[in-house]
């Protein structure tokens, strides 16, 4: 059977890795997943030996990857490098790139299981869905084979690949479940639409599936028999979307598992039934996006549906059943106006968040509101595709410094609401670095307030933290 090195960048658990690495390890492959970067990268390399190496990546993380990918290239020239991820999805032609053998687009469980088998036999694997592979010169292109539906059927997840190697995630108080795939909403700054089309173009749909309660339960358990479990936090964007399997999850939850945990709510479906039998479970603490003060840009431009009363009630619930939240929001996206930005710094202050995490708009490609900001020529397409630079893409809206100044203050507003007129005359002054410092000031404080309880375990842990960080930035 094959050998199989996964690599990412993110020191954290990723649900697509653990996934393909189930599904592998139930074919009877050997897997190993590596989190390193450079010489210490390419010494893991060498060790395991792998037959194929597998590279998960994210557009803000492509060009490093690549480096990556030439480096393990040059250590293991006969190893296929296969990437899979977002961004490959989105932008398959990175296979041009001369260290990359194939990328896989869409869900890659099984994509990927049938490429490391082919090779296993001797073959190049150029016919296979949801692949578009590199042989002798020509890349095959395969369309996207139909999303899985029936995720009950999939193994669960397998941690070990990361906690037989990287000790401080099994150590974390917080696990991470992801119970759920797919979104059936339409946000213009998320990647699920474009998502979504990359599969109409085949002729397929791509639903959300759950695994049912009883199931989902099982793979906590399975968990909690291997590992520390103290928390759980669940990473499904629509946890309580569902309000039958919410229940009945819910109820299996408390007495089977008993944790307490952190989910998503939408402000749009939030009622007091659901608030309430939150609390009643163990749920400590939510999340969900504000994303702009001005309804009818939410509305309308980002497309999210929750109204400003809906908001409000929401938060209100919250409040009443002592479950703490914070909120998240985007500033500087095409349409936003200096008024609209101090409007969602002023209803973050009315609703009391615990905490209020802001972002500037990142212009990634293809998603309906950077075509607009391209449209508008509030950016131009050029720069939404330029990978490396994207993290300090600007869309230069109308007043877009001011609505910056405004985003880096945008903390000190929510903690302390009497500053808000102080705050948005001095947004109209050039004291960039000034506002910059307590902005850094002010998300420190934030982190630390949502994060409290793992400050024991960040110290534990510094260590190795340390070593990975400086791995990263070798470069």
């Amino acid at each position: 059977m094959a050998k199989v090195l996964l690599v990412q960048k993110t020191y954290l658990e990723m649900f697509g890795v653990m996934s393909i690495a189930a599904v592998l390890k139930n074919r009877g492959h050997s897997v190993r997943v590596s989190l390193e970067r450079g010489a210490r990268l390419a010494e893991i390399a060498r060790d395991f030996a792998p037959d194929v190496i597998g590279v998960s990546t994210v557009t803000m993380n492509a060009h490093a990857n690549l480096r990556d990918a030439a480096l393990l290239k040059q250590t293991l020239p006969a190893a296929p490098v296969v990437f899979g991820g977002v961004h490959p999805t989105f932008f398959p032609e990175i296979i041009e790139q001369p260290c990359v053998d194939a990328v896989c687009r869409g869900e890659g469980e099984f994509a990927f299981a049938e490429f490391v088998e082919q090779r296993a036999a001797a073959r190049n694997g150029v016919d296979i869905a949801n692949l578009w592979v590199k042989a002798n010169g020509t890349v095959f292109r395969n369309p996207p084979r139909e999303p899985i539906h029936d995720i009950d059927g999939l193994p669960f997840p397998d941690r070990s690949v990361y906690y037989d190697h990287y000790p401080f995630l099994k150590n974390n108080p917080v696990k991470n479940f992801l119970l759920s795939r797919g979104c059936p909403f339409q946000c213009s700054f998320c990647f699920n639409q474009p998502y979504r089309e990359v599969y109409r173009e085949c002729g397929h749909t791509v639903p959300q599936r759950r695994r049912s309660p009883l199931c989902a339960i099982q793979e906590i358990e399975d968990f909690a028999s291997r590992w520390p479990l103290e928390k759980i936090a669940f990473q499904d964007e629509n946890f309580c979307l569902d309000k039958t399997w919410l229940f009945e999850f819910l109820d299996l939850y408390k007495s089977r598992v008993n944790r307490p945990f952190f989910c998503m709510v939408n402000a749009f479906l939030a009622d007091e039934d659901i608030i309430a039998a939150l609390k009643n479970a163990g749920c400590y603490h939510t999340t969900f996006g504000l994303e702009s003060g001005d309804e009818n840009l939410r509305r309308n431009v980002l497309r999210k549906k929750a109204t400003d009363s809906q908001i409000r009630e929401t938060s209100r619930l919250l409040h009443k059943h002592g479950i703490t939240f914070h909120t998240t929001n985007i500033f500087c996206f095409p349409g936003e106006t200096v008024r609209s930005a101090v409007q969602t710094l002023r209803l973050n202050a009315e609703i009391r968040p615990e905490s209020a995490v802001a972002f500037n708009y990142m212009p990634f490609a293809n998603l309906p509101l950077t075509n607009e900001a391209v449209k508008q020529g509030w950016i131009s397409a050029e720069a939404a595709r330029d990978w490396e630079r994207l993290p300090r893409a600007i869309v230069r809206v109308p007043n877009w410094r001011r609505i910056r100044r405004l985003k880096l203050m945008f903390g000190a507003g929510v903690r302390f609401p009497a500053l808000i007129p102080l705050i948005v005359a001095a947004s109209s002054l050039p004291l960039g670095p000034l506002f910059a410092f307590l902005s850094k000031t002010i998300e420190a404080m934030d982190y630390f307030t949502r994060n409290r309880q793992n400050i024991p375990y960040m110290f534990r842990n510094f260590f190795q933290l340390r070593r990975l960080y400086k791995s990263y930035f070798y470069e």
